[in-house]
This record gives structure tokens, sequence and C-alpha cells, in this order.
């Protein structure tokens, strides 16, 4: 913790920039009040555990309020650029970055559809060698054109880190649509899509991926209220999942969706 700001200074702010999403150690034992999530990022956590950050460059999506890029940086990442869409958690990310007097360097109003022209606009080396793809694809309306986005700012070799809703079958191979309101099919209003485990594997082949260390994948059920009023209604064993991915080579997929995810 910076000792350019107090102990009361802290508390404070960090009273009047709630809600805070995630718990953020700032030192001194603060933690900012997150939300009740911690089966879902210590699964993250533990996924992440066998991944050599040191000297990397990092690419946080869908930072909000920097959780994820901090952990970076305090696992001995170069650099590590954090970007959001939304303003909500911004300013939570500005504060904690300097209690932390972090590195991190902060872009907002990146929407990752468009994430490639963002990060070279800002001036940033456009390459990275891990990228972080968390807790956002089920959220999104095209969440493979989140992955074709992410696969053309990496260079061969470079990991991919994604948690996401996921429905726990590796069988058979699609989406299922989240629904209407007042008929969620699972969690809620801003959830748009739960893919199948052959359908992640699959998409992320084809948005040149190579699914790797599937051994330390984690996976978590929903708690009990939630599985019974999902998995009641559909059937579909949703859950969370993190897995991680290997930047392929060009001649690893099809010429056809090849020049798909390059000309997007």
């Amino acid at each position: 913790m910076s000792k350019d700001f107090s102990r009361a200074y802290i508390e404070r702010r960090i009273r009047e920039l709630s809600p805070w999403y995630h718990k953020i150690q700032l030192g001194e034992g603060i933690v900012t009040p997150g939300m009740e999530f911690d089966r879902i990022w210590e699964n993250t956590r533990t996924v992440i555990a066998g991944i050599e950050y040191t000297g990397k460059r990092v690419l946080d999506l869908a930072s909000w309020d920097g959780y994820w890029a901090f952990e970076a940086e305090r696992r001995g990442a170069r650099i590590v650029v954090s970007t959001d869409v939304r303003l909500q958690g911004f300013e939570n990310l500005l504060f904690a970055k300097q209690v932390l007097g972090s590195k991190v360097i902060p872009l907002c109003n990146a929407p990752v559809q468009d994430i490639e022209n963002r990060v070279r606009i800002a001036g940033f080396d456009a390459q990275f060698d891990i990228v972080h793809h968390l807790g956002l694809f089920y959220h999104l309306r095209d969440p493979l054109l989140s992955l074709s986005q992410a696969r053309k700012l990496m260079p061969v070799g470079g990991l991919l880190v994604l948690e996401t809703a996921f429905i726990n079958d590796d069988r058979n191979s699609y989406m299922a649509f989240a629904g209407l309101h007042d008929n969620y099919h699972f969690y809620g209003a801003t959830d748009t899509w739960a893919p199948t485990l052959l359908c992640l594997r699959e998409v992320l082949i084809r948005s040149m991926f190579r699914p790797v260390r599937e051994e330390t994948w984690k996976w978590i059920e929903p708690t009990p209220a939630m599985k019974k009023k999902y998995e009641g209604r559909t059937g579909a064993k949703v859950g969370r999942i993190t897995m991680i991915a290997e930047a392929a080579a060009e001649d690893s997929v099809r010429r056809a969706d090849y020049r798909k995810i390059m000309e997007e």
C-alpha cells in the first residue's frame, strides 16, 4: 500500500466508490468489499497458478475494477493493459492503482469487439503473451468475434485464459441462448450464451487457438438454488469453467476460417 494515503482516506474512498465488484487487497488488511463470487475467482486462480507471468505482456479484457490486472502484475508481468467498455468500475480501478502504486495501464471505453483498433490507437505494443478473457464470453452478443480480436493481438504460443458460463457436455456442440426477461434459462439479464464444453473447444480451434493444459482446467457447479432453478427448467448442467488455450499458427485452421478471423 502506498504511503501517500492515510488509512482513513483509503477506507473513506472505498465507501464512496461502492459498489465494488472484486475483493482487492490494498495492503495492511484493507480489502475492497466485492461481490460474493469467491468460488469463481478461486477456480480461476487455481488454473492460472501454473502460468509463468514473469516478464510477460498481459491484456486483461473486461477488467472492471482491475482485480485480474493487478494479479498479473503481482505475478511479475512486465506490462499489463487493463481494458473495459464500461465506465462503472473505472474510477475504482484508478483508485486501487494509486493505492497499490501499480503500473497497470488502464484503457477505458475499449469494447472487446474492436479491441485491436483501440489498443493500436492508444499506441500500445499490439502483441500480448497472455490475454485474460474472464467472465466475458457468455455476456457477449458475438463471442466468437471476441476470440478473433484477442487472437490478432497474440503471437503464436501466447496463452488465452478463458473463464465463462458453460454447459458441462463434452458430446454435443451447441450454444444455448439465455432467453428473455422472466424466462432466463440460466443466470440472468446480462447473460446471452451457455456453450457446451465441446463447443468451447471447437470455437477456440476455429479461432486459431489450441486448447492446452486440459488437465489443469477446472469447473464448478452452480449453487444448489441456481441448480434447482435453471437445471430443473432446461436439463442443462450449467456451471463455470476456466480453460487455457494457446495461440496457434495460421496453418492450424482452414483458409476460409483464417480469412474470417483476419478480415473481421
